[in-house]
């Protein structure tokens, strides 16, 4: 039975309608895949692609079935492989998984590639690391610079870092930071705030913070023609890609917004970001309360027990 959408929305295909209904608030790289990513795949007819970074595979699945598609290939680079990515694999023969950091991996490899899909470790010195990496890896296959999707350079790691574990990298690619939450409303920390439980850079902004800080200063110093086109929904997208080429034509002809239609979509983003930061406050403000009641319980048990 074919999905009904409402009339409100543009059409869609019903393969297009089946991915709309599972999305949320949490769908990460995946929401841009059916309006942004793969229809600049397809514009240049990408056959050979990477992904650093895939977690539980959710995106993985997605460029598996579009490999499929084009008879293409796929190499995964995941440093800790769970078995729902790993299981992808296992269904593909046009994807291979190299469990491993991109660190170590990129400098090894010797793919022709034509576009990758970039969402490691949220801070300046690994992005900024994995695209010249790329960068290498290109020249060496005397290929062009691939198509760059980079994840995560909206708010909050567009000018701020984070680091899932902080021994991993030197200590000059490491800022001041502590483990706690951010709000988009302060410049510094925010006790159980957005993201608590990772290890964030104390401030936000200043040289060498942040994806898209990396992104900016990675193309700005590359001796490559290159441009960067960024979103801001859904903590933000960037496109990497070679000036003059029939990628940016496509840009500017199908994504490039005007500037209150981007002020919008910030607009829009802020509304989402004030509806979790609510969540979070009445989660504290339960936590407050409960624990108020468990004192003055303990303070009665207290008491009960010296009569």
């Amino acid at each position: 039975m074919q999905t009904y959408l409402s009339t409100a929305f543009s059409p869609r295909t019903d393969a297009e309608l089946d991915f709309l209904k599972g999305i949320d608030q949490k769908t990460g790289f995946s929401l841009f895949w059916i309006d942004i990513v793969r229809p600049l795949l397809c514009h240049i007819q990408a056959r050979h692609l990477m992904e650093i970074g895939a977690h539980r595979g959710d995106h993985t699945r997605l460029l598996a079935r579009y490999c499929e598609a084009c008879e293409g290939t796929l190499t995964v680079i995941e440093p800790a492989v769970l078995p729902s990515l790993q299981k992808i694999a296992d269904q593909s023969k046009r994807v291979r998984v190299f469990s491993s950091t991109s660190r170590d991996s990129l400098t090894l490899l010797d793919s022709c590639i034509d576009a990758v899909l970039l969402e490691g470790d949220l801070n300046y010195h690994t992005v900024y690391g994995d695209l010249a990496d790329i960068e290498q890896m290109a020249k060496r296959q005397k290929m062009p610079f691939p198509l760059v999707f980079l994840r995560a350079t909206g708010w909050p790691y567009a000018r701020r870092d984070m680091y899932y574990d902080p021994t991993n990298l030197p200590t000059t690619g490491i800022l001041s930071y502590r483990r706690d939450g951010m709000s988009p409303w302060s410049s510094g920390l925010e006790t159980d705030m957005i993201n608590y439980p990772y290890f964030n850079a104390q401030q936000e902004g200043g040289p060498r913070n942040g994806v898209l800080t990396a992104a900016e200063d990675f193309v700005k110093e590359s001796d490559l023609p290159l441009n960067i086109f960024s979103l801001p929904s859904n903590n933000g997208l960037s496109i990497i890609y070679l000036k003059d080429s029939q990628i940016e034509e496509f840009i500017k002809t199908n994504f490039l917004p005007p500037h209150l239609l981007t002020c919008f979509l910030e607009t829009v983003e802020l509304a989402r970001l004030n509806e979790i930061i609510r969540g979070l406050k009445c989660q504290q403000a339960r936590s407050h309360i409960l624990r108020r009641f468990m004192n003055k319980l303990e303070r009665v048990l207290h008491r009960h027990n010296q009569l």
